[in-house]
């Protein structure tokens, strides 16, 4: 399957949730990277899989309060 790279971007507060929810993926994560872009934290996460494992992955962070983005591509 082709890489597929998401963009979240979410408060500070919220930066346990979103890495726990990375690491239940991380089979299918290749790498990401952390940055502070307007007072918010932001990931770029690369992964590579299956397409369902794609779907759980978004659903599951963008079901994370406060996660304003979660923008994806193939």
């Amino acid at each position: 399957t082709s890489p597929f790279i998401a963009t979240i971007v979410y408060p500070n507060k919220k930066e346990d949730s979103v890495h726990d929810a990375l690491h239940e993926f991380d089979e299918i994560i290749i790498t990401s990277t952390h940055t502070h872009f307007g007072g918010k934290c932001v990931e770029w996460v690369i992964l590579k899989g299956k397409d369902m494992r794609f779907k759980q992955f978004v659903e599951r962070i963008a079901g994370i309060k406060d996660v304003s983005i979660c923008r994806c591509s193939v």
